[in-house]
Parts: C-alpha cells; sequence; structure tokens
C-alpha cells in the first residue's frame, strides 16, 4: 500500500472559505485577552464574510455571553457595549432558519454588541458566510474562534470579567534560531516584491508576487488566506484554479528560484529549509529542487506536501521544515527552487529561511495511523485491532532512542486506559519508515464512553515537539454500530450523494444506473455470547443533491459473510442471506424514497431475520448489510449519503480506516472496512447474485446499526443537563450538587479527576434522589478539575474550576 508524507511543525487549521484579511491591505485583525493569566494570549480569528471589512481596532471592552449561547430565535441579555460570545451550531424548528451566522450576529447586534465572536463548535474552521440570498446588513465585524480557545475564555469569565481586544496583526518576521540566511529584509520575507528570486515562467502564467498577500484565487470570499508573519509585505504564490480556468495552462508548471546563496564560511552542520505555506491541494505535486552551482543544474529533488488531502479545505500559515539530507558538508553555494504541477486551486510560500543546525525531527505522519474498525461500537461487541502508524524523521541528523507510544484515553476522565509502545531505536536523518505494526492487538474499552486513541513519538534529541501526535476519537455505545458520526451529533449536514463521487460509465455506480447495491461490512465477535440482535439499520439520503426529482425502491439484505480471501469481491457463493429490511414506513420490504419524502436525511430500516423472527447473530462473524436501489428516476444518481475521510478533520479523519485494514492484512485477517458497491447489476438480476465488490475509496457509504445485546450498562448513560447542578463554579472549599433524579438512586459516586486524569477525590451516598450533596474540595489546590457524578440511572462529568 502507497503512502505519502509531508513535514510540518505547527499550527493547522482547515478551512472552507477564508476571508480574514482585509484584500487591498493585507492587514489581519487578531483577539487579544491581557487578563487574567488563564486567559491571557493573542488569538487567531477568521473573518466573517459579510458585515463591516475596515480594519478599525476595539480595544479594552467586555466579553459577554450571549443568552442562550447558540442564539437561534434571538438573545435575551442586554449586551451593550460589549464583545458578545455565541454558538456555533444548527438549528431546530421552529428556528432552523434563523440560526444562521449572519441571523445570530443580528441577533447579538440587536442586544447592543459592538462586535461578535463565534465559538466554533468543532476543530474545523470554517469562516462565518453569507447565505445565498441573504441581504449583508450587518454593521457590526464578527468573527470565528477555535473552541478550545473559547472554552479557555469562557472558564476565565466565571471568575468575573474578562476583558477583550480585536486588534491588527503586527508584521514581524520570525527567524528560526540558527538561520544563516532569509533574516534580512527582502531575502525570504519578499518584503515589497521578489527581490533577488526569479520565476520560471512568463509574467502571469505562474508563480507571482502579490502585495497584499493574496493569491487572486477564482473563489469568492478569496480563500487564499495565508495568515503569514509577513503577509503584510507580501507572498509569493501560484493560482493554479484561475489560470486552468482562463485557459492559459492546464496543469500549469511553475518555478520559483531563490538567489544564489553564499556557504563559503558557513561552517554546515546540517541544513534544514523553513517556510510558511498557504495550500489547497487538487492532484498537484510539490518539490523543493537543490543547485550547489548558481543554477546550472539541479542536483537533489524533494518531494513535499504528499499527504495532502486532495480537494480538501485550505491550509494557512502552515510552518514547513524540510531538511536537506543529501546537502554535502562543503558545499559553497546554494540555490533552491520551489517547484509545482500546478494543478489547480493555489499554494502560497513566504518566510524563506535556510537553517544550520544538528537536528532530529521525527514526527508521526498525518496521513496514515490505525484506528478502531467503527467509529462507535457497542460496549458488547468490544473488539481487538491492530495498531500501527508511519513516521519519519524530518532532521539533518538520525534521532536517537526513538518511541512510538499508542494510548486509549477516556476523555471524560483524562484516563489512558492502554498503552504500548514501538520502539525503533535509531531512525536515520529523512528516513521514512513505513507499515510496522505493533507488537499487540489493543483491545477496545467495554465501558460505554469516547475516547482517543493517539500516537505520540520522541527520541533523545528530538527538536521539534509540535509534529510529535497524532489522534483520532471514537466512542464506546450501549448500543450502536456506526462508521461515521451522525449529521445530528454534529450539527452539521456534512454529507453529500456518496454515489455521485463515482460516477462510473462501466457500470459499477453512477450516472445512468438505474439498479445497483451499496453496503457495509460490521464484525460481531461477541454475537451469541451476547444474544445480541439487530434492530434497526440506519441511513440518509442528500436531499440537497442537484437531482431532483428523483425515486427509488430501496430493499436491504444482510447477508452473513462466508469470504475468506483477501481479493476485494465477495461472490455469491461467498455470503448467504440471513436477513431483511421492513419499511419504517408502511412495513414492506420495499421502501419508496422520493424527493419530497419526509427527513430524507434521516431514515431507517427495521431489520429481522429472513423467517421474521428476530435476527441474532453468530460468535466472530462478520455481516454485510447491503442497501439495494432500483427503479431509479432521476437525471443522474440515486444520492445516498456518503462521507470523505480524506481530510484532517479531526472528527472524519477518525473514519479513516486504511491503516487498520493494512494491520489485519498483515496479521493474516481479511475484514472490508471500505464501502461496498455491485457490479454488472441490472434491473433484472436477482439481488442475492450479485458480486459486492470493495471500493478502495476515502468516501464512505454511512450506515448505523441498532442492535440489542444482555450486556448493558445504565451507569455509563449520560445523565440530562437537568439531573444535577453543580455550583458554586468556581469554588474554593465546598462544592454542592443539587440532584433531579427521576427515581431513588442506590449509590451515587463523586469523582474528581486532575487535569493530568489522576483520581484525586471521591465521596459516596446512598439512597439518593433530590438531595443536595456538598464535596469538600478544600484540599485541592487552584486549578481546574473534571467531577464526574455516577448515578445508578447514568453519569455526567462537568468542568469545575478551584480558586483560592
Amino acid at each position: 500500500m502507497m503512502k505519502t508524507f509531508t513535514q510540518v511543525k505547527s499550527f493547522l487549521f482547515l478551512v472552507s472559505m477564508l476571508c480574514v484579511q482585509n484584500f487591498l491591505t493585507g492587514q489581519t485583525m487578531v483577539f487579544r485577552v491581557d487578563a487574567p493569566a488563564s486567559a491571557a494570549g493573542t488569538y487567531s480569528l477568521l473573518r466573517s464574510s459579510f458585515g463591516p471589512t475596515d480594519v478599525n481596532e476595539i480595544l479594552d471592552k467586555p466579553i459577554k455571553l450571549s443568552d442562550p449561547a447558540n442564539p437561534c430565535g434571538g438573545v435575551t441579555n442586554d449586551l451593550t457595549g460589549t464583545i458578545a460570545f455565541v454558538d456555533r451550531g444548527s438549528c431546530t424548528a421552529p428556528n432552523q432558519n434563523d440560526g444562521n451566522f449572519i441571523a445570530k450576529v443580528r441577533h447579538a447586534a440587536a442586544a447592543g454588541a459592538i462586535a461578535v465572536i463565534v465559538c466554533n463548535n468543532e476543530n474545523a474552521p470554517v469562516n462565518p458566510g453569507l447565505p445565498a440570498g441573504e441581504v449583508d446588513d450587518v454593521t457590526i465585524k464578527s468573527f470565528l474562534l477555535t473552541k478550545p480557545e473559547c472554552d479557555k475564555i469562557k472558564l476565565a469569565l466565571n471568575s468575573g470579567t474578562v476583558n477583550g481586544n480585536i486588534i491588527l496583526k503586527g508584521c514581524v518576521p520570525q527567524p528560526p534560531s540558527n538561520a544563516i540566511w532569509g533574516t534580512n529584509p527582502g531575502e525570504g520575507d519578499f518584503k515589497d516584491g521578489l527581490n533577488d528570486w526569479t520565476i520560471t515562467n512568463a509574467p502571469g502564467e505562474g508563480f507571482l508576487w502579490s502585495a497584499t498577500g493574496d493569491c487572486a484565487g477564482s473563489f469568492l470570499p478569496n480563500p487564499c488566506f495565508a495568515e503569514t508573519p509577513t503577509v503584510c509585505n507580501g507572498l509569493v504564490s501560484i493560482t493554479s484554479s484561475t489560470l486552468n480556468q482562463t485557459g492559459v495552462c492546464s496543469p500549469c508548471p511553475s518555478g520559483l528560484i531563490s538567489p544564489n546563496i553564499d556557504l563559503s564560511n558557513v561552517d554546515i552542520e546540517g541544513l534544514t529549509l523553513q517556510f510558511n505555506q498557504s495550500v489547497r491541494e487538487y492532484y498537484s505535486e510539490y518539490y523543493v529542487y537543490l543547485s550547489y552551482d548558481n543554477g546550472l543544474t539541479w542536483e537533489d529533488t524533494i518531494e513535499i506536501n504528499r499527504d495532502l488531502p486532495v480537494n480538501s479545505p485550505f491550509y494557512y500559515n502552515q510552518l514547513m521544515r524540510v531538511a536537506l539530507c543529501d546537502a554535502a558538508s562543503d558545499i559553497q553555494q546554494l540555490r533552491v527552487q520551489f517547484f509545482t504541477t500546478g494543478n489547480y486551486y493555489y499554494w502560497g510560500i513566504d518566510d524563506v529561511f535556510l537553517i544550520n543546525e544538528v537536528s532530529a525531527d521525527p514526527q508521526v505522519n498525518t496521513n496514515f495511523w490505525a484506528v478502531p474498525p467503527t467509529i462507535k461500537t457497542p460496549v458488547s461487541q468490544a473488539a481487538e485491532f491492530p495498531l500501527l502508524s508511519d513516521i519519519r524523521n524530518n532532521g539533518a541528523s538520525p534521532s536517537e532512542n526513538t518511541v512510538l507510544t499508542a494510548t486509549i484515553k477516556d476523555l471524560a476522565t483524562s484516563e489512558v486506559v492502554y498503552s504500548q509502545e514501538n520502539n525503533y531505536e535509531t531512525v536515520d536523518k529523512c528516513e521514512q519508515i513505513e507499515n510496522v505494526v505493533f507488537e499487540n492487538f489493543a483491545v477496545q474499552p467495554t465501558k460505554v464512553g469516547t475516547y482517543e486513541i493517539a500516537y505520540q513519538i520522541d527520541s533523545d534529541n528530538n527538536s521539534v515537539p509540535e509534529n510529535d501526535i497524532r489522534a483520532s476519537v471514537f466512542e464506546m455505545t450501549e448500543n450502536t454500530f456506526s462508521n461515521a458520526f451522525s449529521e445530528a451529533e454534529l450539527n452539521s449536514n456534512y454529507m453529500r450523494g456518496w454515489a455521485g463521487w463515482f460516477a462510473d460509465p462501466a457500470g459499477v455506480v453512477g450516472s445512468g444506473v438505474d439498479a445497483w447495491s451499496v453496503g457495509t461490512h460490521y464484525y460481531f465477535p461477541n454475537g451469541a455470547k451476547y444474544n445480541a440482535k439487530v434492530k434497526e439499520y440506519r441511513f440518509g439520503v442528500d436531499d440537497d443533491a442537484e437531482i431532483d426529482p428523483f425515486s427509488a425502491i430501496l430493499k436491504l439484505s444482510v447477508y452473513k459473510l462466508l469470504d475468506q480471501n483477501a481479493d476485494g469481491a465477495i461472490t455469491p457463493e461467498e455470503k448467504v442471506l440471513v436477513g431483511i429490511g421492513t419499511s419504517s414506513e408502511d412495513g414492506s420490504e420495499d421502501y419508496f424514497i422520493e424527493s419530497s419524502t419526509p427527513n430524507l436525511r434521516s431514515l431507517y430500516f427495521n431489520v429481522q431475520s429472513t423467517d421474521g423472527s428476530d435476527l441474532t447473530l453468530e460468535d466472530n462473524t462478520g455481516y454485510i448489510f447491503v442497501l439495494h436501489i432500483s427503479q431509479f428516476s432521476g437525471e443522474d444518481y440515486f444520492p445516498v449519503l456518503g462521507f470523505s475521510t480524506d481530510s484532517e478533520n479531526y472528527t472524519l479523519r477518525s473514519s479513516y480506516t486504511a491503516a487498520t485494514f493494512l494491520g489485519f492484512e498483515q496479521a493474516g485477517i481479511n475484514r472490508y472496512f471500505n464501502t461496498l458497491v455491485s457490479s454488472g447489476a441490472t434491473s433484472n438480476d436477482n439481488l442475492d447474485d450479485r458480486t459486492m465488490r470493495s471500493i478502495n475509496s476515502d468516501n464512505k457509504h454511512y450506515s448505523e446499526l441498532l442492535i440489542e445485546a444482555d450486556v448493558v450498562s445504565t451507569k455509563d448513560e449520560v445523565l440530562a443537563e437537568n439531573a444535577l447542578n453543580v455550583y458554586p463554579n468556581p469554588t474554593s472549599d465546598k462544592l454542592y450538587v443539587d440532584m433531579n433524579l427521576s427515581k431513588v438512586s442506590k449509590e451515587v459516586k463523586v469523582n474528581v479527576y486532575g487535569i493530568d486524569g489522576r483520581l484525586v477525590l471521591t465521596q459516596n451516598f446512598e439512597n439518593i434522589r433530590t438531595e443536595t450533596l456538598k464535596i469538600n474540595t478544600h484540599l485541592l489546590n487552584s486549578g481546574v478539575y473534571t467531577a464526574k457524578v455516577i448515578t445508578d440511572e447514568g453519569s455526567i462529568t462537568k468542568k469545575v474550576l478551584v480558586s483560592k
């Protein structure tokens, strides 16, 4: 299996449309908090595509939370003269159309706010945009701030007033230590022009210098927001999307060549090239070429950016470090060329430095690490899975005593519940190591909760800690299997018609095909052991697809998997029909779906065995749940919902199972993690005779299973927010918990954990329903803690601040 890498140091953000820059000046606005110390800092902002575009600063104004936090229908509290914090998030009827970004800013402005900060609700930012058809009548500036930074400021607000400043970002070069070139104005920061850099193309046909730091791309608002340290004095970029669309070139190869760098008086220890980039990828290639004879010949080639997701959201201010491992220690001069094939989108480059140092930089690669086979797994079906992550030493020196550690952490308590190490000893300079599976399989937790699987690398001489960790999230549930989080859980219609990604004239899936099947594999290690039964199969259809009107007949078949080989195909002889789906609408096996069907994005079949009884499952057995589409009526394709895992989005990346598949394969275990589709299906063939093939793609068909099993732990269910109230928060010596349970809990336990996940306090109570519990916190030091209240009905966690 071929995989790729990039060399990344710091601060990655994915964005879908950005316009924080003032395009006339290249100036950027940031958010600064001076006090208290727990919230102090300068934070990057993503500016809305609506409202004022000026860069007038807003200084020392109180921050205030809107009430409600997610003001879909309006703001009820007075925000006069404040910088208002509102939460990002979808809204439900009857206020669904009144809860987009611009509506929330309007609500805050009507309540007197002078600016709005929208607090993100996920890891991948997006600028607050102007919906189609909306009128831009907003008179105050608004921005998006990341969720962790918002949470930090909100916590400080619990202790009293906090003031904020919306200010211009400075324009100061940030040379790394041991930089031997690029520290003088104009050398690598492109101050006021190309200076001594040259471009291989004719003017306007490749790289060009922009005074505003803007790539002049083809999207509005312009997505090339660089936010590099010196973006205010310009950067160099190629916007190949514009060049492609205007017919200048397709693709558009272009090179950006540095001046000759004199190294005759340098005692070379190890050379590293550092630069900041903004990039969006679509099948382009990116290289660094090296010349040691003033550009007469280009001897060494280093490919970079190979793991950028195709058609991904945007990266900005991405700090890159490229070790020049093949450069000899006695070279007298050096020229560097940045080169791209320029297939689409853009690549912006700024703040280029040459560093001379002995350093190792082991990293966990950004594109290939193993995760659990399903992002949601019932605790009754907890199973083993392989651990694997590719690594690389980006440094120009060997990485000594290199150890990769895999951990599974309970996110509610920060407790590490599993850990294993892989020792690589010495990793040579610029060496990449792939496909090394850990000695033992990991074991999924058997407690309901949300977990993080993380891979962290370190060595004796690790000089760049920022790229040491890659992580994904997964859930252990009471009764749900799924390969993705639902749109309702993420408050986002992030999926789209899956078949649209696979238009195939051969007739596997796509345009003009009126009969096909799509399936997902689920493995049950403990089917019979816990008397597991499948009750519902959940899926969705894209009601936003531009193929209206459409209709189709859907059927659901459940097959026990007999296939023991790894050829990627499941023939009729390798599966046996064991279950069917009945329509949730009328109980028939045929589920008629059309573009006007209610709740298209959230549909389900009831599941039963072929004889009409409960579908019970066997131990250590795989089942494929296959949705058959027939009698399709539409211009293009039937848009069953799917999603792409080829993303740096923390949540979507958690469903990327290519490394998991490889780990199983190396252990001689065959599992189908990709979406399965029929081959050569027609409207007249027998559904059960269709061969299912594994689609080797990062795009997956979304499905979810609701099961029943004899293993249930109600204490791991999440209590409703109104089941208890914790106060005061912050506290000094006592914490009170007002309980509001539906029935008496024979036992209630309150556990308090430190920020490191260590249990620091526990108190037990008996026969509790509506009583007030008192927790003594006088022995705890000042800091942030997690309180977990566990009852017979379930449990809930609360953040608690102790301040003394």
